[in-house]
């Protein structure tokens, strides 16, 4: 499924984020990023793109990227991953590290650990969050991440039925089926 979404997805979204960077301080800095981490490890760039692709898609659908508003959480050097995990509410994503190596990365909920996901990317572990939602019938949130899981919905399990009452999604989905 993982495999599907990165060849039917990824590179549409990223292209979009290369055209939008000029108008977006966020967008250009995570891009940014992502061109430093794949100049100083080349031989990572697919690694590097998949989980800068789920990064700049909250950021593409104006999420929040703090721990308490946001879908992943990626822990900078001077943040604690057990402050990120303390602070969740509904699941979510929490991990550390660079592009192409965000190890550990949990599966958190409720202030708590659910599980640690060893060895994988972030769209992997989008993937098993999504699953989450689904396997314990859990709604998604309203205070978080509703267009970015009404995009995951639309684009991964071809659900577009809440994405249809979202002009920005549908805006995007629009630009990426015109590349």
């Amino acid at each position: 499924m993982a495999a599907a979404y990165k060849s039917k997805i990824l590179t549409k979204v990223i292209s979009l984020c290369h055209e939008k960077k000029k108008t977006s301080p966020r967008l250009s800095s995570i891009i940014d990023d992502m061109n430093h981490s794949i100049r100083m490890e080349q031989e990572k760039k697919s690694e590097i793109e998949e989980d800068g692709f789920v990064i700049l898609l909250q950021a593409l659908l104006k999420e929040k990227m703090t721990s308490e508003g946001s879908v992943i959480k990626i822990c900078s050097d001077n943040e604690l991953i057990d402050d990120a995990i303390g602070n969740s509410v509904s699941p979510m994503l929490v991990g550390a590290g660079e592009y192409g190596s965000i190890t550990p990365l949990y599966l958190a909920a409720e202030g708590e650990t659910i599980t640690e996901i060893p060895n994988t990317n972030l769209i992997n572990g989008l993937v098993i969050l999504i699953a989450l939602y689904y396997a314990f019938n859990i709604s998604y949130p309203t205070t978080k991440g509703r267009n970015f899981f009404a995009f995951i919905e639309a684009t991964l399990l071809d659900n577009s039925e809440d994405a249809k009452k979202r002009v920005s999604i549908n805006k995007i989905l629009k630009e990426m089926d015109d590349m």
